[in-house]
C-alpha cells in the first residue's frame, strides 16, 4: 500500500511539473530601434508592455540590440518622446526567437509645430509605360528595408504611380508585369517628395 502511495505521489508529482514547465515556456525577443538609415536611435522612451498591460521594460531604447527572455504570448513595444505621436508595433512570442526592427524618427530637435510630418511621399515613374502582353498590367510596389511599408499601386497609362506617408529611410521598388519582375531599383527616402524613375528591361528579355 505504501508503494502504491509513493507511486502515485510519483506520477501526480512529475505531472504538475510538466505542466509547469509547459505553462512556463520562454522564448527571445531582440528589439532594435533604429532611425531612417539604419543607425541605433536611442532617442524618446521605449516601453514594452504585456498582453494585460503590465510593463515589462521601461528605459532609453538601446544604441545596440536589446534582448529579453519572455513567456509566450502578446507585447506591444511604444516608443514615445515629448510632443511626438508614440509609435506601436504589436508583435506574438511563440516558439522561435523574434528579431523586431522598429524605426523611430524621433530626434533631439525641439518640436514646434507637426512633430509628426516626418512621413514623406514618393512619386515613381515606370518608363517604359507599356505592358509586353495585352492582358496584363504593369504595377509598382514599394518596400521598406527598416519600417516593414509595403504597398503595391498600378501605374497610370503614362507609368506614374503615388505613394503616400512613407517613412524616411531605404526602400526597394519594384516594377512587377503578371509574374515577371521587370525592374528593380533601391533608393533612400529623405525629401518631402521622392522621385524615382524605373527603367524597365525591354519585352525581349522578360518573355519566355
Amino acid at each position: 500500500m505504501n508503494y502504491l502511495r509513493l507511486s502515485l505521489g510519483l506520477i501526480l508529482a512529475v505531472s504538475f511539473c510538466t505542466q509547469a514547465q509547459e505553462v512556463t515556456k520562454t522564448s527571445k525577443l531582440t528589439i532594435k530601434v533604429v532611425d531612417g538609415s539604419g543607425s541605433y536611435n536611442t532617442t524618446g522612451t521605449l516601453i514594452l508592455l504585456g498582453r494585460d498591460g503590465n510593463v515589462v521594460y521601461s528605459g532609453t531604447p538601446g544604441a545596440k540590440p536589446m534582448t529579453f527572455t519572455l513567456s509566450h504570448g502578446d507585447y506591444t513595444a511604444r516608443i514615445e518622446a515629448t510632443g511626438h505621436e508614440a509609435i506601436l508595433r504589436d508583435m506574438s512570442l511563440g516558439d522561435d526567437d523574434q528579431i523586431v526592427t522598429i524605426v523611430s524618427p524621433f530626434s533631439d530637435r525641439v518640436c514646434i509645430e507637426d512633430c509628426f510630418s516626418f512621413q514623406y511621399n514618393v512619386a515613381a515613374k515606370a518608363v517604359p509605360a507599356a505592358s509586353c502582353t495585352i492582358n496584363e498590367t504593369i504595377s509598382l510596389k514599394l518596400i521598406g528595408i527598416f519600417s516593414g511599408y509595403s504597398k503595391e499601386v498600378p501605374i497610370s497609362a503614362y507609368g506614374y504611380a503615388l505613394f503616400r506617408s512613407v517613412e524616411p529611410g531605404p526602400h526597394v521598388i519594384l516594377a512587377i508585369e503578371g509574374n515577371r519582375v521587370r525592374a528593380v531599383k533601391s533608393f533612400v527616402t529623405n525629401a518631402q517628395t521622392t522621385n524615382v524613375n524605373l527603367m524597365l528591361e525591354s519585352c525581349e528579355k522578360v518573355l519566355p
